[in-house]
Formats: structure tokens, C-alpha cells, sequence
């Protein structure tokens, strides 16, 4: 009796191994994040018990927002000079680095569509008052998507690759009179537009949900913002982060479980993620100088 009790006691131990084993792996994520804390601002990237760290650029210069593509075998980034910026794309395999914008205006913000084929982008290609474009991932046929004289920025993509979601600085009309950032949906065949927000204050950096119902997004208050949650058509917000902190750029897991965002205070920055409805916020990453917008992985 006692040695059934036992095989049937190993049997159990081992079947829970199994589920902490497969909950812990569901669980980690890998993610790209912007840092300074080897001296030059540069890509890392690391999971989320930060296992690991591995540096994927290496350049002197200020590189910003980068994007993974689906394959998760590259990253679209911004590199900025003293005269401008450009877009690249690293390999996080080999590191080699392509440029895949040439002009002498400012190109920022890249965001690769669900399927890999396509960018869009914030670019001061025709006016000085940023305006939203997309092209080919190799850089090639490049359409303007927005004509106005109103800054616009932070474009990304829906789930189902026909829409995109961008900040614009309204000025006239709106109804706050404030020149303050909303959100704004475009449908990418037609160019119509629908206004998701209208508030005194500054929402940017608006993200879809990987099943596309819900958008993550910063509202700023000032100088501090908070990260939000709404439905896909602007509908119930939730203030995910409500309190004293400056918290940015809400990226979604693959899975939608998770929330990656950037906490500022001061001259520093550090990385955090929480569950999709607020709880469960940890630190992930910190270091002496500045940590922040983190961006999952693809699965």
C-alpha cells in the first residue's frame, strides 16, 4: 500500500510540475526597449525576468521607437542625426542594419503592418507639420495618407491590417480649443477617418489589442500621463495607472494577457508591465540612466 501511495504521490508532484512549468513559460516574454545605460542611447533586448540582455545596435547617434517585424527576426527603428532622422532596419540575428529612408526631412515612428509588407510612418517630407505615410518594408512606394497642416504621429496598425491609429494636434475644429493630441482611425483604402477622442488633454501612442477590440493609449495631464484603456471604437475608458507616477508608451503582449509601459521620474525611466485590466504591475527593467518604450515580441 504504501508503495502505491508513493508512485501515486511522485505521479501528482510530477503532473504539477508539468502546469508551473507551462504557466511559467506562458507567462515570459521577450521585448526590444530603448536604454542609455551603456552611455549611448541604444536597442536591447531582454525578457521579462530579464534573463538575458543582448544589444542590437551600436551607434553613437540617438536610435528610438522600434517596431518588431511579425517574423520577430527584425526590428524597424528611427535614427536621428543632427540634421534629421531616418529609418532603419536591424536584424537582431546578424545586427546588419539597412536604411530604408534617404530624405533630408525628418523621418520618425515606423510601425510594420500585421503581415510584414508594409510600414507607416510619420514623415516632414512635404510640410513642415508632420504628416502620416506608408510604403513598402523595403522602403519603396511611398504614399502620403494624411493632408492637412496639423501635426500628426504615432501610427500603427490594426490587427487586420486595414486601419491604422495615429495621434493628430487638432487645432480647428475642436471642441477644447487646446491644440491638444487626439486619436484618430483611419481605414487605409478609403482614407476615412473617425475622431476616437476629444479631451483637454494630449492621448497618444495608441495600440490595438492583438484581437483588435480594445486600444491601449497614454494621456497626459501636463507633464504626467497616465496609460489607458478604451474599446476599439473609443468607448469606456479605463485608467489603468491612476496616481502620482508618469506612466507611457503601453505596448500589448502577443497574447493580449500583459501590458508593457515606461514609468518616468525625471531624468530616469524604467520599464514596467501589468496585467490588461491594471493589476499585477511589476518593475522589469531599471538601470542608472533611461529604460522605456518597450515592445513585445511577436509569437
Amino acid at each position: 500500500m504504501n508503495m502505491i501511495y508513493k508512485k501515486i504521490i511522485k505521479i501528482i508532484a510530477f503532473f504539477m510540475l508539468l502546469l508551473l512549468a507551462a504557466s511559467c513559460s506562458e507567462d515570459k516574454y521577450e521585448f526590444v526597449y530603448f536604454s542609455t545605460k551603456d552611455g549611448n542611447p541604444n536597442l536591447y533586448i531582454t525578457d521579462s525576468d530579464t534573463t538575458f540582455s543582448k544589444r542590437i545596435t551600436d551607434n553613437p547617434n540617438f536610435v528610438y521607437s522600434p517596431s518588431w517585424h511579425p517574423d520577430g527576426n527584425k526590428v524597424l527603428f528611427t535614427h536621428f542625426t543632427r540634421t534629421g532622422s531616418d529609418l532603419f532596419v536591424v536584424d537582431v540575428n546578424t545586427l546588419e542594419t539597412i536604411q530604408l529612408t534617404t530624405t533630408p526631412q525628418k523621418e520618425i515612428s515606423g510601425s510594420f503592418s500585421p503581415d510584414g509588407s508594409q510600414i507607416v510612418f510619420t514623415s516632414e517630407m512635404d510640410t513642415p507639420s508632420r504628416e502620416i505615410y506608408i510604403m513598402n518594408s523595403d522602403g519603396t512606394e511611398i504614399k502620403r495618407l494624411t493632408v492637412n497642416n496639423v501635426y500628426e504621429g504615432s501610427p500603427s496598425f490594426s490587427p487586420d491590417g486595414e486601419s491604422i491609429i495615429f495621434t493628430r494636434q487638432y487645432i480647428n475644429p475642436d471642441s477644447t480649443q487646446n491644440q491638444n493630441g487626439e486619436l484618430v482611425l483611419m481605414e487605409i483604402s478609403t482614407g476615412k477617418e473617425s475622431r476616437l477622442t476629444d479631451t483637454e488633454e494630449f492621448e497618444g501612442l495608441g495600440v490595438f489589442s492583438p484581437d483588435g477590440g480594445k486600444i491601449a493609449f497614454h494621456r497626459c495631464f501636463g507633464t504626467r500621463c497616465d496609460i489607458f484603456v478604451m474599446n476599439a471604437e473609443g468607448s469606456d475608458e479605463t485608467n489603468l495607472t491612476k496616481g502620482i507616477d508618469d506612466n507611457r508608451w503601453p505596448q500589448w503582449s502577443p497574447d493580449g494577457k500583459y501590458i508593457a509601459y515606461t514609468r518616468v521620474a525625471g531624468s530616469n525611466s524604467e520599464i514596467w508591465m501589468m496585467k490588461f485590466d491594471g493589476s499585477e504591475k511589476r518593475l522589469i527593467v531599471s538601470s542608472t540612466g533611461r529604460d522605456e518604450t518597450a515592445v513585445f515580441k511577436p509569437n
